[in-house]
């Protein structure tokens, strides 16, 4: 008895190898979804932590400045502007001091000075 292969047709793919692939790709495609999700989040999450601990622009050093009876947080943060946007001198004051725009008389807050 002569043995005889199985005659396979010219670009017959059998099933077999047809569902291996298609796991393959879906394996891969999930891998590449969640390695996204992860990244974006830990992006995410990395920016918020920098935004709390590193300042909103350069400056030499924290001093301390006394507040006086009905100075706002504007009125203290012109005096060390320096050519450096208002608004980001009084949210560095704000990050410093960890506090929101409510401030009173004799309270001592962090500054950033320039030399």
């Amino acid at each position: 008895m002569e043995y005889k292969a199985n005659p396979v047709r010219r670009g017959h793919v059998p099933r077999s190898f047809k569902k291996r692939q298609q796991r393959f790709w879906v394996i891969l495609f999930l891998v590449l979804v969640l390695t996204s999700y992860f990244i974006i989040i830990h992006t995410k999450s990395a920016k918020a932590e920098d935004s709390q601990t590193s300042p909103l622009f350069k400056y030499d050093h924290a001093g301390v400045r006394v507040v006086r009876e009905g100075e706002t947080l504007w009125e203290i943060a012109d005096e060390f502007t320096d050519g450096v946007d208002i608004r980001l001198v009084v949210a560095e004051i704000q990050r410093l001091n960890d506090c929101t725009a409510d401030i009173y008389p004799e309270q001592a807050l962090y500054v950033p000075v320039k030399r």
